[in-house]
């Protein structure tokens, strides 16, 4: 049994222009076809863990960031913990709790609720500075805390 392939030109030779205009078009409009509708499973990616379970963590760092900035608060409060120490826990706790929120008009009062400290602590370092207890160096790093918070803020405001 003899097997014979036709090839694309064997079959346009005799055909009219109109079909073979076809024939031509069809393998290069079916691949612009494929290229341009992906199925639907590529922009698709199965699910690695639940929302339920990131929020079970996020809370439980939460909670754990509370009870390492309550043991902060009183270290700080007796001198042995920096004031650069507890700005970074408290961008930390707020952070954290910034996470838990399911709505945004709540991450912007967590960023308020920021704001509100960092200028605390800024004013608590012009204070000290003025006493002679720390540098210039101490005021500008309370100042930039303030700053970085505040573009947290507007951060979650534009994100409304």
């Amino acid at each position: 049994m003899i097997v014979r392939t036709l090839s694309l030109r064997r079959v346009c030779t005799g055909a009219p222009t109109s079909i073979r205009l076809t024939l031509l078009a069809l393998p290069i409009l079916m691949g612009l076809f494929f290229l341009a509708t992906p199925p639907a499973s590529w922009g698709q990616r199965e699910p690695s863990g639940s929302e339920e379970r990131l929020q079970e963590l996020r809370a439980e760092r939460y909670d754990l960031l509370k009870e390492m900035f309550a043991a902060l608060q009183t270290s700080l409060q007796y001198g042995r913990v920096s004031a650069a120490e507890w700005r970074q826990a408290t961008f930390r706790l707020h952070d954290a709790e910034a996470d838990l929120c399911m709505t945004q008009v709540a991450r912007v009062n967590v960023y308020e609720k920021l704001v509100e400290a960092m200028q605390l602590q800024e004013a608590v370092a012009v204070r000290r500075a003025d006493a002679g207890r720390t540098d210039k160096a101490d005021i500008t790093a309370a100042h930039l805390a303030t700053l970085e918070a505040q573009i947290e803020l507007e951060r979650a405001r534009l994100s409304r």
